[in-house]
């Protein structure tokens, strides 16, 4: 009788490794399918319990040494299908999911899953024959009390009698395990069809919100591009800063403006849009107030390559981040050259006038 439970305690142990591996892939395929790492509860218990049920199975085997040399063949098995399972999820982690898919589809996975399913396969059948075998000791000796009883007295036939009944009762409580364990399987089958079902529908679901997401993101684009060509075209220019105070973005037109390079974005933004006499740092007050204090304010600029521009400076905070700041720089440099001329044309040998009199001198 001892050892008949022992016999089921292997057999229900070994039910439990397959089914903690059965669930860890299932696990690792909606995780991958999804990217939800809810469904990666099933694949952490399991790996969690996976060595313990093992150390389980070996100290309950320790006196089959066929038992024990199956279970050598097993312990690398399981550990190579985790780290094939580990790996999908690595990869779907570091957003590689066709890697991931392929490690799937290549059948590795499922050769090991298979060679496993074997080797529990030969250890239940040897705990069936053993099984099988003390259920055989087990009549012998009943029969052997029975011819006992037969010369002895009333209170063996009692015994005897409940020995049968002893014996009844754990071939019948063995019948129902195996039924409770058929219906188990064909339940986790239906589960599983279920699961992927489903799994395949948020797959679906998911590629159509991609798909929506790339054409949101290129009609972003296309609108970002007609924004940067119609500041272009208004030859205002314009430069972004980050919360640092660096740039982030710098026009064409101001990049003609200052002589600046793409190359100096990330660079400070008084470094890069320095102005002449106090310019940079009245700028720089101004860009301090509130939005509803600033105002325009004038500005020279004279480049490396020594050309001026007059200008006039407005600072507005980014729309998105009022710690992030917007420069627009209208270019007055034609007004100014124009103003020159024309004082230039009312003057005659430093005699300043467009009087009658004076025109007349």
């Amino acid at each position: 009788m001892r050892w008949e439970v022992h016999t089921h305690r292997v057999l229900t142990e070994l039910h439990d490794v397959l089914v903690q591996l059965q669930n860890a892939e299932t696990g690792q395929r909606g995780y991958i399918i999804t990217g939800d790492a809810r469904y990666l509860e099933p694949y952490h218990g399991a790996a969690a319990s996976a060595a313990s049920e093992l150390a389980l199975l070996r100290r309950l085997t320790a006196d089959n040494p066929r038992q024990q040399r199956l279970l050598d063949t097993l312990e690398p098995l399981i550990s190579a299908k985790f780290a094939e399972l580990e790996s999908t999820i690595r990869l779907r982690e570091s957003g590689r999911n066709q890697a991931a898919v392929r490690v799937v589809q290549s059948g590795k996975g499922r050769a090991l899953m298979r060679r496993i399913q074997e080797v529990i396969g030969a250890m239940e059948s040897e705990e069936d024959a053993l099984l099988n075998g003390r259920s055989s000791e087990a009549e012998t000796g009943a029969r052997q009390a029975i011819a006992l009883i037969a010369f002895g007295s009333l209170v063996a036939l009692a015994f005897v009698a409940t020995a049968i009944l002893v014996i009844h009762r754990d071939l019948t409580a063995r019948r129902r395990a195996e039924k409770a364990l058929e219906k188990a399987f064909g339940e986790l089958e239906v589960r599983v069809s279920e699961r992927t079902a489903e799994l395949a529908r948020a797959n679906q679901d998911l590629h159509v919100e991609i798909a929506e997401r790339k054409r949101a993101d290129s009609e972003l684009a296309r609108s970002h591009d007609d924004m940067l060509s119609i500041l272009d075209r208004l030859q205002v220019g314009t430069a972004m800063t980050g919360h640092d105070g660096r740039l982030v973005y710098l026009s064409r037109v101001a990049q003609r403006l200052f002589e600046a390079r793409e190359q100096a974005l990330g660079a400070p933004w008084q470094h890069v849009l320095t102005l002449s006499g106090r310019g940079t740092a009245r700028l720089s007050e101004m860009a301090e107030l509130p939005s509803a204090k600033r105002v325009k304010i004038p500005a020279h600029v004279e480049t490396k390559s020594r050309r001026h521009y007059w200008m006039e400076i407005d600072v507005q905070d980014d729309p998105r981040d009022p710690h992030r700041k917007i420069f627009f720089f209208y270019d007055l440099s034609e007004v100014y050259d124009l103003r020159r001329a024309l004082d230039e044309k009312a003057q005659f040998y430093g005699l300043v006038g467009e009087s009658p009199a004076m025109r007349a001198v």
